[in-house]
């Protein structure tokens, strides 16, 4: 990735709406949403509803069309961890919420269950 392109994470998210996840959000990272788009520190959040995602958003769709998104946008490269660091914080929020979230990023070898691609989700799973 050349260095004048912004660092980006997106995380996909299951079982949830949008609300839900921008109150999640809001509370990880002691923010309000205006809008669908916040700053929390140097990093850009937006909380949008996938496009890709037709189905009902239930756990056994390909993780790609779950029907939630957030995007994280770092512009300084320097601060790789700090959005290392945010992404995983809410990824444990949204897990212990009970909320199936994947991360997809050149740096998801450096996050929780690499981004909860290896994690075990079966306690998150539909009766």
């Amino acid at each position: 990735m050349p260095l004048s392109e912004a660092l980006y994470c997106k995380i996909f998210v299951a079982k949830a709406d949008k609300v839900s996840v921008q109150s999640i959000t809001a509370s990880v990272f002691d923010v309000d949403f205006n809008t669908d788009m916040v700053k929390i520190s140097d990093s850009q959040v937006e909380i949008l509803r996938n496009e890709d995602s037709d189905g009902d958003g239930s756990f056994s769709e390909d993780f790609l069309y779950w029907p939630i998104l957030v995007e994280f946008e770092l512009e300084d490269h320097s601060l790789l961890p700090l959005l290392i660091g945010q992404v995983s914080l809410l990824l444990n929020a949204l897990w212990e919420a009970s909320l199936p979230a994947i991360a997809a990023c050149d740096f998801e070898d450096d996050l929780p269950w690499n981004g909860g691609i290896r994690r075990d989700f079966s306690d998150m799973r539909e009766a």
